[in-house]
């Protein structure tokens, strides 16, 4: 069955909200059923007909003792958080390249659920203040119902609308993705909600504390 992605943009200076609803074919290409076989099979072979390595060759032993291997504390930065709070984070390029280490870069993939723009406003000064909201879901080679999802938001402000909404869909985007990666374990960011974890790994300090 065909499945569809909506969306609901509310912006008060633009009217009533528009739903657009985007219908995604359920046809299945020859090269999306030859990747389903070798995902099935545990065997990925490259554009140039090369075996690689897939996650599903790995022992899952293996795989679970590197998610729940500490973040190295060069990795780790701090940023304000509500009531004066310190937040522990760690940057997104750092999750991803840390993804393909684990399953291998052709051993996770991720698919965007929704993107709901929240609010959607022009100021007095020009300026636009656009608040979105997407659902990511992140799995590996042994399937797609084993993987997690998670919401990110990102709220952005800009004097151009369509280069100010692009930015604040691409990075709740990329947020979603970091959170439903950091599902799978310490080494994907889990560790950042372990105030324990987080003084192990950092002895006390932590980089980029500002």
């Amino acid at each position: 069955a065909s499945s569809s992605i909506i969306e609901m943009v509310t912006a008060p200076s633009l009217g009533s909200g528009v739903m657009t609803s985007v219908e995604e074919s359920p046809a299945v290409s020859q090269g999306e059923a030859s990747l389903r076989q070798q995902e099935e099979s545990g065997v990925i072979f490259d554009g140039t007909g090369e075996r690689v390595e897939a996650v599903g060759e790995r022992s899952a032993v293996e795989v679970q003792a590197k998610l729940r291997e500490p973040i190295p504390a060069a990795k780790l930065a701090t940023r304000a958080g509500p009531g004066g709070s310190r937040v522990t984070y760690v940057e997104a390029a750092d999750v991803f390249e840390r993804a393909n280490d684990i399953f291998g870069y052709n051993g996770w993939g991720c698919k965007i659920q929704s993107v709901a723009v929240d609010h959607c406003e022009k100021d007095d000064k020009g300026y636009w203040h656009i608040d979105v909201t997407a659902m990511v879901r992140v799995w590996t080679l042994g399937g797609v119902d084993m993987g997690h999802e998670d919401i990110g938001c990102h709220s952005a402000k800009g004097k151009d609308r369509g280069e100010t909404l692009g930015n604040a869909k691409k990075a709740a985007v990329t947020d979603a993705k970091k959170r439903s990666l950091r599902l799978f374990g310490d080494a994907l960011g889990n560790m950042c909600y372990s105030k324990d974890k987080v003084m192990a790994a950092t002895k006390g300090t932590v980089a980029g504390t500002s």
